[in-house]
């Protein structure tokens, strides 16, 4: 019984152990669970319309663990945050240098 109940997924070529499924679902786990989890850095945090799930990095199919409701709180703030910044540093200098190209090349062209 014991050994059903271990159904664990082992990823030979990493050597890791993930948590068992729970009833044939991934179990539910809290961020700070993640956190400390030696399989963690073997996962990758993947949104989606279901809520937040942690993945296997070389296998993106394989759902490792759902976060609870509270993580997926941490998580949205976490995720807006970065879709921020990366906005900030990439997207709106991108847009500024075109805007500037434009301004530039329109200003040349008046000279002509």
């Amino acid at each position: 019984m014991k050994a059903a109940m271990r159904s664990q997924r082992y990823n030979v070529a990493n050597m890791v152990d993930f948590p068992a499924y729970v009833d044939g679902e991934p179990p539910v786990i809290s961020l700070q669970q993640f956190d400390t989890a030696e399989w963690a850095k073997n996962a990758a945090v993947d949104s989606t319309e279901h809520g937040y799930f942690a993945v296997e990095m070389d296998n993106a199919e394989h759902v490792i663990c759902k976060f609870d409701d509270e993580s997926a709180k941490a998580l949205d703030e976490i995720f807006h945050s970065a879709k921020q910044q990366f906005i900030q540093e990439s997207v709106i200098p991108d847009l500024q240098a075109k805007v500037d190209s434009k301004a530039t090349k329109e200003g040349s062209d008046e000279k002509d």
